[in-house]
C-alpha cells in the first residue's frame, strides 16, 4: 500500500521549489463581481503551491423509517445518545474525523477541537473513550465501515440506526436511489482536496491555463450539477443559488446538500491535515488497540 503524501511533504516540496508557487490574485480569475480570488476562496491556505479544488463532508445519516415516529436525530450529540436513540452506529474504521466528532459531542467547541487535541494531555484518549463508550453501551454498539457505499447499506438493512458517512454517498442514496435516508450536518467535518503543478514540467503553461479554468466561479459551480461537492469559490454558491434547481436531474435543489452552503455551516470543523500528518501514526496505534479490546 502506498503512503499518502502529507501536508508536511507538500510544504517541503513547495519550499524546495518542486511545485509552482501561485500568486492567487494574478494567476486565478476573480469572481464575476470582481472579488479577487484569494478573497473568494472558502478558506486560506498557508501553502502557496496549493489551490483549492473541492470540499466534501464527513457527517452522519439515518434511515427515516427507523425514526418514523417521535424525535429524530439532529445533532452530533444525538449520534452518541443511546438513551434517546438506542441502537447500533456505523463508525469509520480509522481514527481520522472520529476524534473530531467525539470531542464536539463531548462539549468542545468547533474552534477549539484542534487546540484541545494538540495542547491538552489525554485529549486523544478522551475522544477515543467517547467512541468506546458508545461501542460498548448495551443500548448502542458499533459496526465499522471502510468503503463509501457501506453506510447506506447498513442503514437500509437497519443493522445500524445511524452511521457516519461521506455526504455525497448519502446524497446518492437519498436522491438517486430514492432511499429513506436523511443527513445530519450538525457537527460535520469538512474535508478537501487541492490542485498543484509540478515546477518545470512539460506543458506547464497549458496546465496553468487548465487550472485557471477549473478554479473559476463558473467551472467550479458546474461540478455541483453532477455531485454535491462544495466548490472552493464562494461566488460559485451564488451561481447555484440563482439557478436552482441546479442538479443534473433538473428538479433537485442542490444547495441543501452542499457542505459549505449556509444551510450546513452553522457548526462544522475544517479538517486539519497538518495535525494528522504530525500525529496520525501514534493515534492510529491507540485507535487499533481500542478496537482490538472492545468488549
Amino acid at each position: 500500500m502506498s503512503k499518502a503524501i502529507s501536508f508536511l511533504d507538500l510544504d517541503k516540496a513547495c519550499d524546495d521549489g518542486l511545485l509552482v508557487s501561485f500568486d492567487f490574485d494574478k494567476d486565478f480569475y476573480p469572481s464575476p463581481e470582481g472579488v479577487l480570488a484569494s478573497k473568494d476562496f472558502f478558506t486560506e491556505t498557508s501553502n502557496k503551491c496549493l489551490v483549492g479544488n473541492i470540499i466534501f463532508s464527513w457527517n452522519y445519516g439515518y434511515n427515516t423509517e427507523v425514526f418514523s415516529t417521535g424525535p429524530r436525530p439532529s445533532s452530533i450529540e444525538d449520534f452518541f445518545d443511546t438513551v434517546k436513540f438506542p441502537g447500533k452506529r456505523g463508525i469509520y474504521t480509522n481514527a481520522r474525523t472520529n476524534l473530531e466528532i467525539a470531542l464536539l459531542a463531548d462539549g468542545v467547541s468547533t474552534s477549539a477541537v484542534y487546540i484541545v487535541l494538540e495542547n491538552q494531555t489525554g485529549a486523544v484518549e478522551r475522544a477515543i473513550n467517547k467512541v468506546k463508550a458508545l461501542c460498548e453501551d448495551p443500548n448502542g454498539g458499533c459496526i465499522f465501515w471502510s468503503y463509501g457505499s457501506k453506510p447506506a447499506e447498513l442503514l437500509m438493512s437497519k443493522e445500524v440506526v445511524m452511521s457516519t458517512a461521506w455526504s455525497n454517498k448519502l446524497f446518492i442514496a437519498e436522491i438517486a436511489k430514492k432511499e429513506p435516508i436523511k443527513q445530519v450536518w450538525n457537527g460535520q467535518v469538512m474535508d478537501y482536496e487541492y490542485f498543484a503543478i509540478v515546477n518545470g514540467s512539460s506543458n506547464q503553461e497549458e496546465a496553468m491555463n487548465a487550472l485557471r479554468y477549473f478554479t473559476s466561479t463558473e467551472a467550479s459551480a458546474t461540478l455541483a450539477k453532477h455531485v454535491p461537492y462544495a466548490p472552493w469559490r464562494n461566488s460559485a454558491l451564488d451561481v447555484i443559488k440563482e439557478s436552482e434547481p441546479w442538479y443534473k436531474d433538473g428538479k433537485t435543489n442542490i444547495l441543501p446538500y452542499i457542505p459549505s452552503s449556509r444551510y450546513n455551516t452553522y457548526r462544522y470543523v475544517l479538517l486539519n491535515y497538518d495535525y494528522w500528518a504530525n500525529y496520525e501514526s501514534d493515534i492510529e496505534k491507540k485507535w487499533k488497540n481500542f478496537k482490538k479490546n472492545l468488549k
